[in-house]
């Protein structure tokens, strides 16, 4: 509900509250952003991550030969087409994750790497819930392109990413001070976040659905409360 004394102005710009698992429709930036994606991968050789469900409970990974992709332990579900695999455990960051979060299982992935294409399925804690696809947990695809970096929030947000030449994952122990300032007000928001940059594709989960926001320009504003932020980008 709107109240009467708000600026109907403001509610007609173009910001989008988009949930990416039920959307109908997508906007022209997501629309650009998938089709650079697209003609990207004509180039060099990528893995294709999808939800596979409304719900966004389980993602399927599609991975190249010779690509390695790092998924969360205990996140794991099913790997179709064993033949020539390779698997083995890879730590993500853990001194610095391990100083923020207290805790060494936000840095251990499982490395998987077959010489021909395999197919993976992901969900959020599946191995250690008693409900695994029914959780409260719910997935959301990264696709970035180089243009931005993201940064997101959380120990266990980080679900599956394709490790490639490109795609750097940091996790800063003393991060800089940054905030969002309007006017007179000044928010900061939370310290504990890795950085993604560079080319690629990252699974990430967050608690309930995930919904996508979109600021177009400077004038456009949104208030959201810190503790449900999963991940940001721009500057």
């Amino acid at each position: 509900m709107i109240s009467p004394r708000v600026n109907t102005r403001v509610w007609q710009r173009s910001i989008s509250l988009l949930s990416p698992q039920a959307a109908k429709t997508e906007s022209n930036v997501v629309t650009k952003e998938r089709t650079y994606i697209e003609n990207l991968s004509k180039d060099i050789a990528t893995s294709r991550f999808r939800l596979v469900d409304e719900n966004g409970k389980i993602a399927s990974i599609t991975v190249q030969p010779d690509i390695p992709i790092c998924i969360k332990k205990d996140c794991l579900v099913s790997i179709h087409n064993l033949n020539h695999l390779s698997l083995s455990y890879k730590w993500l960051n853990f001194w610095s994750n391990l100083i923020k979060f207290r805790s060494f299982k936000s840095s251990l992935f499982h490395r998987i790497i077959g010489s021909s294409v395999l197919e993976i399925l992901a969900a959020p804690n599946f191995q250690t819930s008693r409900r695994p696809f029914d959780s409260s947990r719910s997935l959301s695809v990264l696709n970035l392109t180089g243009t931005k970096d993201w940064n997101v929030f959380g120990k266990d947000s980080i679900i599956a990413f394709e490790q490639n030449s490109s795609l750097e994952i940091k996790s800063p122990i003393f991060p800089s001070a940054r905030s969002l300032v309007s006017n007179s007000s000044k928010s900061q928001l939370p310290r504990k976040f890795q950085i993604l940059n560079g080319r690629g594709n990252v699974l990430v989960c967050g608690g309930g659905l995930v919904y996508s926001i979109e600021l177009i320009d400077e004038s456009d504003k949104i208030l959201v409360n810190s503790r449900n932020i999963l991940a940001i980008n721009g500057q």
